[in-house]
């Protein structure tokens, strides 16, 4: 079955950046993707380190996307 990773950053200053994150699963009783419990995330506060990961993970979509 798919399982897929999900993390959303958001910038809070030019710098700082927060996150969320979770996991889901297909369900096929359900025939849709569903959250696996537990599996969610947040920031605890915003960082510099935390703006890294938004920017390395946006260099990898777009170098995926416009390759």
């Amino acid at each position: 079955n798919p399982l897929y990773a999900n993390t959303c950053y958001s910038f809070v200053t030019a710098k700082d950046v927060v996150h969320v994150a979770s996991v889901h699963k297909y369900d096929a009783e359900k025939k849709t993707m569903v959250t696996v419990p537990g599996s969610g995330g947040l920031s605890s506060a915003a960082s510099e380190l935390e703006g890294a990961y938004a920017k390395a993970w946006a260099r990898n979509i777009w170098a995926d996307s416009l390759a």
